[in-house]
């Protein structure tokens, strides 16, 4: 009886030769995909999986999971690593490994694959994840062991009748959610040149012409309303996703500080994660004091900086977005957004917690030199 393997599937190039092969070496192979709000037609990839040999092919649905138990702390934490990348993929990956980790434990498999070549910071988030959250099963990285370029690896897919959503003169790799698109390989690894405009597949190319100008509410640190109408964060997140891609903005083009040390470049495309953190960090300079809003800054980007490397499952991350979250209870308001080619831009603010000349205090001033009654001023740290 041929042994089982659990295989994290994307239908990607890496996924794709993962099933050939591992069918190849005697497997019955379970290729399971994780929804969390990708662009990919899932079944269609489901299907491609059991036309290659997979014994099953399942569609694990997480998109609630994903909003709830990341997207809502990273927008309060204002979350964007290293200042800029929104943490798509990071994110992502602790919560596919935790449903993968309770699909394999019900249906008793203790074999794990993934398409990881072992170079960047994903092969890492695979095994340390899974180390944490089911620490009985051994990983398998076919690709990682066999090692090909880019290159070899695509000619071994065409030789082999394997579907695959890349071509020669656009090798990218991409990986997305409903939070963001990544991209790597090809062209752009060149730090040098100017990333390729064809690696770009969520954004209008050119941008829009012109401005929009959108609301978002917020109750709690949490958005809540989009343009006065109330909507769940899944929700107003799809819709900021196709207004933003329209002026292609939220794209970053990042060299980043990986997991293992070494440097990595990726493209990202993450209109509505742009435009709400933009939003939120706007509402918190009107509704937060000077001292929280200089501690918060720390524990945002230590919040980033663990889930980027790995900790979304630890103490240390729990206590840094309890903190977080406990600076939330006045994030009340509404703010509004410009958008323009490229460009996103806090516009205006009002909140019924706002801190801005709310009080009725005024600071007298000497000659307009002088500065008094500073205790009067100082007392507003300590009002909300």
């Amino acid at each position: 009886m041929a042994e089982k393997i659990l295989l994290a599937y994307s239908g990607g190039l890496d996924t794709s030769v993962c099933v050939y092969k591992l069918v190849e070496e005697g497997y019955d192979v379970i290729a399971a995909s994780v929804d969390l709000g990708q662009m990919e037609d899932l079944q269609a990839m489901r299907q491609k999986a059991l036309k290659l040999g997979a014994k099953e092919a399942l569609v694990l649905d997480a998109k609630e999971d994903f909003v709830h138990q990341c997207l809502k702390p990273a927008i309060c934490a204002n979350a964007l690593y290293e200042g800029k990348y929104a943490l798509s993929t990071s994110l992502a990956r602790a919560i596919m490994v935790k449903k993968l980790a309770k699909l394999a434990k019900e249906k008793e498999i203790t074999l794990i694959a993934n398409g990881c070549k072992g170079k960047g910071s994903d092969a890492s988030r695979f095994m340390l994840y899974f180390s944490q959250l089911y620490p009985q099963c051994q990983i398998v990285c076919p690709i990682a062991k066999w090692n090909p370029s880019r290159a070899e690896e695509t000619i071994f897919a065409e030789e082999h009748n394997i579907p695959i959503p890349i071509s020669s003169s656009k090798p990218y790799s991409y990986d997305d959610n409903m939070w963001g698109n990544s991209a790597n390989y090809g062209a752009i690894e060149d730090a040098w040149e100017q990333y390729p405009q064809d690696c770009l597949t969520w954004s209008q190319h050119p941008a829009q012409g012109g401005e929009e100008i959108i609301q978002i509410g917020f109750e709690g640190g949490e958005a809540v309303s989009l343009n006065g109408e109330k909507k769940g964060l899944q929700q107003i997140i799809d819709e900021l996703n196709k207004i933003g891609k329209k002026y292609a903005v939220g794209i970053t083009d990042l060299v980043e500080d990986q997991i293992h040390g070494g440097k990595g470049r990726y493209i990202y495309e993450a209109p509505a994660a742009h435009i709400l953190i933009e939003a939120h960090k706007k509402l918190e300079s009107l509704t937060l004091p000077k001292s929280t809003l200089l501690l918060k800054q720390q524990m945002n980007a230590k919040w980033a900086e663990l889930c980027y490397d790995v900790f979304f499952y630890s103490p240390a991350k729990d206590a840094v977005e309890a903190f977080i979250l406990k600076t939330q209870k006045h994030v009340n308001g509404e703010v509004k957004i410009k958008l323009s080619a490229g460009k996103i831009e806090a516009v205006g603010v009002k909140s019924k917690n706002s801190m801005y000349n709310t009080s009725g205090k005024k600071i007298d001033l000497i000659n307009g030199y002088e500065c008094v009654k500073f205790s009067e001023v100082n007392e507003n740290e300590y009002s909300i």
